[in-house]
């Protein structure tokens, strides 16, 4: 656990500092944007051939078919534009050395089916998820569209039944991504577009929703 610990405040750090320099570097904030793009757009590059050679590890095939304890809320993990639940294998790890659980993933499917679609595939997943648990609230981590995914899932598609306690979104574009303006093909891609009418329109919606809702690495106003 130190271990993984310990890379973790690297990186904080390291993202920290970055932040700083762009500061530095480009203090008028067209400039900051023009930088913060070609961060993006190297990072994505690397992060694709990264997650391409793990991309055959499903790990919703390993979600718990039962459950000894029923204390905890169970946590839901929705990956990004592109990938599938093998990008959380190292934060099941840490969640798993910390004794949080009982821990979720799932697959989209297509990669090319519009936000709503992914939403109605969460919301199968949170039916089944009750189902396994026999609870009825739960936490939604979404990483990218994953996060506009479960915003609007629990918006929408959520019936009363339904608890969600808090939703955490890692790097979701709350209102839009100029990387969706010229990269990526698919309908939750133009969606996705910067200042696009769907993601005005659900940032319009989350910013009025009730619930506990934590966004990290999101650059401006929300």
């Amino acid at each position: 656990m130190s271990n993984d610990f310990s890379s973790n405040s690297c990186d904080g750090c390291c993202r920290f500092f970055l932040l700083k320099i762009i500061d530095w570097i480009a203090p008028d904030l067209s400039l900051k944007f023009l930088l913060n793009f070609v961060y993006a757009a190297f990072t994505e590059s690397f992060y694709l051939i990264a997650v391409t050679a793990l991309y055959g590890n499903d790990l919703q095939r390993r979600n718990p078919k039962s459950l000894s304890n029923k204390d905890q809320t169970p946590v839901l993990f929705i990956h990004g534009l592109y990938h599938n639940s093998s990008g959380w294998w190292k934060y099941l790890k840490i969640f798993q050395e910390a004794q949080i659980e009982p821990l979720f993933t799932m697959n989209l499917g297509s990669p090319f089916g519009s936000i709503n679609q992914h939403a109605y595939r969460i919301n199968e997943m949170v039916d089944h998820i009750q189902k396994v648990t026999g609870r009825k609230d739960i936490i939604l981590v979404g990483h990218s569209m994953g996060g506009l995914a479960a915003t609007k899932f629990a918006l929408d598609l959520a019936t009363e039944d339904t608890r969600v306690i808090s939703i955490v979104t890692l790097g979701s574009p709350l209102k839009g991504t100029w990387v969706a303006n010229y990269l990526g093909w698919g309908e939750s891609v133009k969606e996705m577009r910067m200042n696009s009418p769907y993601a005005l329109s659900l940032s319009e919606k989350f910013v009025k929703m009730k619930k506990f809702i934590f966004f990290i690495l999101q650059l401006g106003p929300i």
